[in-house]
């Protein structure tokens, strides 16, 4: 039944296999198996695709609720009491792994010792679903079907450069300024920056000189007077105190993104999973 979830949910037999941790041919067989128990199909297979039957349909919602009572009841069998116990695997961007969340699942697995954490630091958008994560932290995350969407913290992020680069381009005056000026960008939320205007927001296509899937080379790059950024509040408050960065535009704040928990929905309500997630927006409110 686990196997036969995992390739509704990717629409994939390959794809199946990474998220059990187990070989396409035995996810196969496993399906094989079930459809001939139940004398029906589940799936309707072609050589590009794999979609579900209209019986699968059917069967997937009631097998989705079964898989999640028999894993909570294995669980609860496993520990004392209200103990949290079992695995969760966590994809965490790095900055907020490194700045605010590693102190956070340290301290949380102190307390639960019977949970086995496997926390994934990557940059990059996934799908908690295809990938086989209990809890994705993302940034201004990507919608997903069968994934619970749970925002956690505003993204603040101010506008900033080095002394420097403001003496030798000059400073803006509006967010339009930005166009004639040299940014740091990072991939994941392009070149498009969007600010807060007096009667309505402001959204600049800017020029990318620096880009970077990671918001602390960016950070690198401000500081050493290439350009000017678009970086996390808490990452470059150091450097403003001590002058090395200074605001840019603070008439015309950055709107915020959001730092969401993605959740595949067949987690949601697993004790250690919603005791992770809560841990997670308590670390990221004390730091932000």
């Amino acid at each position: 039944m686990k196997a036969f979830l995992a390739v509704a949910q990717t629409r994939s037999f390959a794809r199946a296999a990474r998220q059990l941790r187990i070989s396409p041919s035995v996810v196969t067989k496993r399906i094989r198996q079930l459809e001939q128990e139940l004398g029906l199909r589940l799936f309707n297979r072609t050589t590009h695709q794999v979609a579900l039957s209209e019986f699968g349909e059917r069967y997937q919602d009631d097998v989705s609720k079964l898989i999640l009572a028999f894993d909570e009841l294995h669980q609860r069998g496993a520990r004392k009491d209200d103990e949290l116990a079992g695995a969760i695997r966590v994809k965490v961007p790095g900055v907020l792994a490194v700045h605010a969340l590693s102190k956070a699942f340290a301290g949380f697995q102190s307390r639960h010792p019977q949970t086995r954490l496997d926390i994934v630091v990557v940059d990059r958008t996934v799908n908690p679903f295809e990938e086989g994560f209990d809890v994705a932290i993302g940034i201004s995350p990507m919608p997903y079907d069968g994934v619970v969407n749970e925002p956690l913290h505003p993204f603040r992020r101010l506008l900033v450069a080095s002394p420097a680069y403001l003496e030798r381009h000059g400073q803006p005056q509006r967010p339009h300024d930005l166009a004639d000026h040299d940014c740091l960008v990072i991939h994941q939320h392009g070149q498009f920056w969007s600010f807060r205007g007096p009667s309505a927001p402001i959204q600049v296509n800017v020029s990318a000189r620096f880009t970077a899937n990671s918001v602390s080379v960016l950070l690198e790059g401000a500081l050493a007077g290439n350009g000017i950024g678009l970086i996390w509040e808490p990452l470059c408050r150091a450097a403003i105190e001590s002058g090395g960065l200074v605001p840019v535009l603070e008439d015309y704040p950055a709107l915020d993104s959001w730092i969401a928990a993605q959740i595949p929905r067949n987690r949601v309500h697993v004790s250690r999973v919603r005791a992770l997630v809560d841990v997670t927006r308590e670390a990221l409110t004390a730091v932000t």
